[in-house]
């Protein structure tokens, strides 16, 4: 697949697909934070963590690069690296050491697609190597005491070609399960899976194969356990990658493989997985047009597995005023408790210009929050114009940590980062603070009044934003960022102020800007 997901789109009115059912309280972004780059990107390349894992409050563990969905390509650049933070302070990036039958390649980089931390300096990662000009093989990184190792990973027959691991889940320091792909000469993508059993890996072991009818090319991409010997896994595969798949192990044996439902129109892109229990599982991605269809929009979307069974993709909503976004993807999600689940991805606001900014839902009960999105992310002295999150891992059920890319374009000059912010699943919702920038301009006996998002909505989406006009009180409302007052008259000196209004409340006024209609 060589979709772009925050790339130039063509905006077409559409229908809500679904409506989610949402409970009022959106996510919160404290401690907005830069991050080191990965070992060999350039400044002005965007790549990112693949993956984070939290074993402890304020203590996390970020790998990359690995395989990203927004990627062009799916080779990653730079070299297989692992950074540590602790307090919300990231230490020095470590170089992941390689197998002994590693070589240099002008075409592929060593890869860390996933981590799991059960303690601090306690890690499993895993991801790929290359082995010669077309081999890549699949890599098993372990941390002790601070210290990483490198693994070999014996493919199924013994064959040799390009193979990766995407995923991994761990019971413990020594038992995990990790999920992946191969291909051998001439041969389409297979799924596999790899297993640890007190500490020792074994031979990777083949999924069931996707059905011919339904294509070829089946990425594996996450995986998540109650035990090594029952998961699910999914995968995309198929025509342009548009169909998601899965598997299921139950005591060791894994199920054919099952592809998961869409909609009139629509693939469902499923990227991530989640189960907050042993009967529910939750699958996070996007919407995307199926292939008749011309426009390149996409709409973050979850599929759940109740007992067994997938529902229809529901489409999420993306922030509409504040400020307005028209697209999103979420790439990862994460289960704290049975009863909470943080998931994390990106929006696209076209409003000034196209800008993805990082955001998050949070399922708590069967219900989806709203959305919350980070404005702006810091990138030395100013604000990247292309954010989002790639992952996030909890260390409770009130700590998350999310992670992703950052750039920022002015005229010639090109400058990419890397980012990290703390969320607080649910914030404290309050009345959102004031809009900003007010501007006023009479226009025959009215005035057109524009305005900017509030800095803080309190926790809850803006619905409506109100101008008041004084003395007389003359009124406008809307969910735009702007809005015309008529009814005053000419030469009379008047007064506007804006008020913005959530589900929780109303806020204070703006300060009064005064004007005088022309005529």
């Amino acid at each position: 697949m060589r979709r772009r997901v925050f790339g130039t789109v063509l905006i077409i009115s559409l229908c809500l697909v679904l409506t989610p059912s949402l409970v009022a309280a959106e996510p919160g972004f404290t401690q907005v934070r830069s991050m080191p780059t990965i070992l060999g990107v350039p400044s002005t390349t965007l790549e990112a963590y693949a993956s984070v894992s939290c074993p402890a409050p304020r203590s996390c563990t970020a790998v990359g690069p690995g395989f990203l969905i927004n990627s062009q390509s799916f080779s990653p650049l730079g070299t297989a690296t692992a950074v540590t933070e602790t307090n919300e302070t990231w230490g020095a990036r470590t170089a992941l050491p390689l197998p002994m039958d590693a070589v240099a390649s002008t075409t592929t980089s060593s890869a860390v697609s996933s981590v799991v931390c059960k303690a601090v300096g306690d890690c499993t990662a895993v991801g790929s190597y290359p082995t010669g000009a077309e081999s890549i093989a699949p890599l098993v990184e372990t941390e002790v005491a601070g210290i990483w190792t490198a693994i070999s990973i014996v493919l199924p027959g013994g064959v040799i070609g390009i193979a990766s691991l995407s995923s991994v889940w761990c019971a413990s320091d020594t038992s995990c399960v990790a999920l992946g792909h191969f291909q051998g000469a001439g041969l389409p993508d297979e799924p596999m899976v790899v297993v640890e059993t007190s500490g020792t890996w074994g031979q990777a072991v083949s999924l069931p194969a996707v059905p011919s009818g339904d294509g070829s090319g089946v990425q594996p991409l996450s995986i998540a356990c109650s035990s090594t010997a029952n998961c699910d896994a999914i995968g995309i595969g198929g025509d342009s990658l548009a169909s998601t798949f899965e598997w299921t192990e139950h005591a060791g044996v894994w199920s054919s493989v099952l592809k998961l439902p869409t909609l009139r129109s629509w693939q469902f892109l499923g990227i991530s997985i989640g189960c907050p229990t042993t009967t529910t599982c939750l699958v996070v991605g996007g919407l995307i047009p199926d292939a008749k269809a011309s426009s390149q929009d996409m709409f973050p979307a979850v599929v759940t597995e109740t007992s067994g069974k997938w529902s229809k993709p529901l489409r999420l909503p993306v922030p509409t005023l504040a400020p307005r976004t028209t697209q999103g993807l979420l790439t990862s999600i994460t289960c704290t408790t049975v009863r909470t689940c943080e998931a994390v991805g990106g929006f696209l606001s076209l409003a000034g210009g196209s800008r993805a900014r990082p955001g998050a839902f949070t399922w708590s009960d069967g219900h989806w929050s709203a959305p919350g999105m980070i404005r702006g992310v810091p990138l030395g002295n100013a604000l990247a114009d292309l954010s989002y999150f790639t992952a996030v891992a909890c260390a409770s059920k009130t700590e998350c940590v999310a992670l992703g890319p950052d750039r920022t374009s002015k005229g010639s000059s090109t400058r990419a980062g890397a980012f990290a912010a703390t969320i607080a699943p649910m914030r404290p919702t309050t009345a959102p603070s004031p809009p900003t920038s007010v501007n006023v301009h009479p226009v025959g006996t009215g005035a057109v009044v524009r305005w900017s998002p509030p800095v803080d909505d309190g926790g809850s989406q803006v619905t409506l934003y109100t101008v008041t006009v004084s003395p007389g009180g003359e009124r406008c409302a809307t969910t735009r960022l702007g809005c015309r007052v008529e009814g005053l008259v000419a030469g009379h000196l008047y007064r506007a102020s804006v008020t913005d209004s959530t589900v929780i409340g109303t806020s204070a006024r703006t300060r009064p800007i005064s004007f005088v209609p022309l005529r």
